[in-house]
């Protein structure tokens, strides 16, 4: 089974592990001109990852999270923030912050440094923006994708 990425226009990503698990990164599907017609209406989620709080990153994360019921991986104050859209209590398991790993769909997910700002369409602080490393923890422990 192979690793597959998949680029959806902007900084959005769909990433489909060898399990079969899929991941969407920074899920700007709404008004991305780039993104295929096809990949706005998911058939299938198991978490997303958002790398900060620009409205062309954090795009369809909510719904989406609504809709699939999937964890969504992010900084501690956009998680926060995202949570807050939801109308539910932010899941701290998470919430993370630059240079913490969590796993997720099989996958470790640790927060790195990113040059930028993160902020909400009405300039709500939303905490530092991150790179993230991934690694794929199964089948092959110790194959790591940067992104």
């Amino acid at each position: 089974m192979t690793t597959e990425l998949t680029w959806l226009g902007h900084a959005a990503f769909r990433f489909d592990t060898p399990r079969g698990k899929r991941v969407y990164i920074d899920p700007f599907l709404t008004g991305n001109p780039s993104c295929p017609a096809a990949e706005l209406e998911p058939e299938r989620l198991d978490a997303i990852l958002v790398t900060h709080g620009h409205s062309d990153h954090v795009g369809d994360t909510v719904r989406l999270a609504r809709a699939f019921a999937c964890p969504v991986i992010a900084q501690v104050e956009l998680r926060g923030w995202i949570a807050a859209q939801m109308n539910t209590a932010a899941d701290m398991g998470e919430s993370l912050n630059k240079g913490g790993t969590v796993e997720v769909a099989g996958i470790g997910v640790t927060l790195t440094d990113a040059n930028h700002s993160s902020s909400a369409p009405d300039g709500t602080y939303l905490g530092e923006p991150c790179g993230m490393v991934l690694e794929l923890l199964e089948p092959a422990p110790g194959e790591t994708i940067e992104l």
